[in-house]
């Protein structure tokens, strides 16, 4: 982060879930102003100077909600994983959370293609195997067709190929 905001550089990273973090998830976390991020997602923004950091940053902390009973594994005495399931009451809410920290202002016209480093190789190969395993169903049929032009060259080069295949590469990323 310091190296981009040195150089003028915008930047979107996603951070570690480390204690550091965790601070502003658990400061927010019994507010009611969450706001719909769509993908089943609530976001909200905060401006924390966490520790390790030279000033205050734009943070993007998103939740969803899990409606289903969650398995977590643990060793047991002889070293091997052994899952322990959480069921989830009627009363009780568990969420997923991820946190953003950007310089990015809500638009950036200017801004054409922009691409985070530490997940864009990652995402590609995951995309790639999704399409070919069928695995991109939660997608509308017209999407999944459409997004096999992305395993074609070329379709980088054209803006109208670009503007057709964005709403399905986002969502298949939201997913991600």
């Amino acid at each position: 982060m310091s190296g981009a905001e040195q150089r003028g550089l915008p930047y979107l990273f996603r951070l570690r879930l480390t204690g550091n973090v965790k601070k502003p998830i658990e400061k927010t976390f019994s507010k009611g102003d969450w706001t719909n991020a769509g993908q089943g997602r609530q976001g909200r923004e905060d401006t924390p100077r966490l520790e390790g950091w030279s000033c205050r940053r734009s943070v993007v902390i998103l939740r969803r909600r899990l409606k289903e009973g969650i398995a977590a594994a643990g060793r047991d005495n002889g070293g091997q994983l052994a899952p322990g399931f959480v069921e989830i009451g009627p009363d009780a809410e568990a969420h997923e959370y991820g946190v953003l920290v950007t310089s990015l202002d809500e638009e950036v016209p200017s801004l054409k293609t922009f691409v985070t480093l530490s997940l864009a190789p990652s995402f590609r190969s995951w995309f790639i195997r999704a399409l070919a395993g069928g695995q991109l169903d939660y997608l509308p049929e017209q999407q999944r067709t459409l997004l096999h032009k992305v395993l074609e060259r070329g379709w980088s080069e054209d803006e109208a190929q670009q503007d057709a295949l964005r709403p399905a590469i986002l969502a298949a990323a939201a997913h991600y």
